[in-house]
């Protein structure tokens, strides 16, 4: 997953909507059903996608956080 974030963090090409879209999506892998209209879009068609009703984000693991957390720090900038 390291490569992943360092991937991410040389990507200039990515803009704020895409990183939100992708955040989500990754979410949904996880069980939160996505916000942004295009991220839900995508996932309702996949047969991967169940949501969770009680989905939480403290049920994640500490590397899931952090790929989250990792988005997070690169939608604020």
């Amino acid at each position: 997953m390291d490569s992943f974030l360092n991937l991410l963090n040389s990507t200039s090409r990515l803009n704020r909507e895409d990183l939100i879209t992708i955040k989500e999506i990754i979410l949904a892998t996880y069980g939160k059903e996505p916000v942004d209209i295009s991220a839900k879009k995508f996932v309702e068609d996949q047969i991967w996608y169940q949501p969770l009703k009680n989905f939480s984000l403290e049920t994640l693991s500490l590397e899931q956080q952090e790929i989250i957390k990792e988005f997070e720090r690169k939608i604020k900038k």
